[in-house]
């Protein structure tokens, strides 16, 4: 009975691994080389190959619940400048019949607010372009906020925004 119960979990185990399948594609654009990991469908995390993204988050040190931003309403508005500067109105409004074109910006700021690196998860890389992504991350890391900071030990902090095109009609 012992080995059976084994047997069944190692087999779910297995089954369960080889049921995702990640596929790992490089693309370029502009000089700059994003790598595609694709989890199934085509929502995609795209990553700047020559960006320090994974770096920073090891470095980042231990996660700080105690940071805010100081003017949310500020952060908003950067958001939706920078959206607004890449996706025309009629390009918003074709994106936003359809919620599955929504996808994150993972930002990855320092002690000061800047933003040092951009990740992109769940982008339907099959309607948004590269062009249209590496404009949004040179956008974002132009990017400054206030933070208010409690964690004086955490050098960097993970903040997503969200990108549903509804709210930008």
């Amino acid at each position: 009975m012992c080995f059976l119960l084994t047997a069944l979990s190692f087999g779910n185990n297995i089954t369960a691994q080889t049921s995702i399948k990640k596929m790992v594609k490089e693309k370029s654009v502009q000089g700059v080389i994003y790598v595609l990991e694709q989890y199934g469908d085509d929502k995609d995390v795209l990553k700047n190959k020559n960006g320090i993204y994974e770096q920073l988050m090891k470095v980042r040190g231990k996660d700080c619940e105690s940071f805010a931003i100081q003017d949310e309403d500020a952060l908003v508005q950067a958001e939706k400048k920078i959206v607004k500067s890449i996706f025309s109105d009629a390009r918003i409004k074709q994106l936003s019949t359809d919620y599955t074109n929504n996808f994150a910006v993972i930002c990855i700021f320092n002690q000061a607010g800047e933003v040092k690196a951009v990740n992109f998860l769940r982008v339907k890389t099959s309607v948004i372009t590269l062009l249209e992504i590496k404009a949004l991350e040179d956008g974002f890391l132009k990017m400054k906020v206030g933070i208010y900071n409690e964690c004086p030990e955490a050098k960097y902090f993970k903040f997503n925004f969200l990108i549903r095109f509804n709210k930008f009609l």
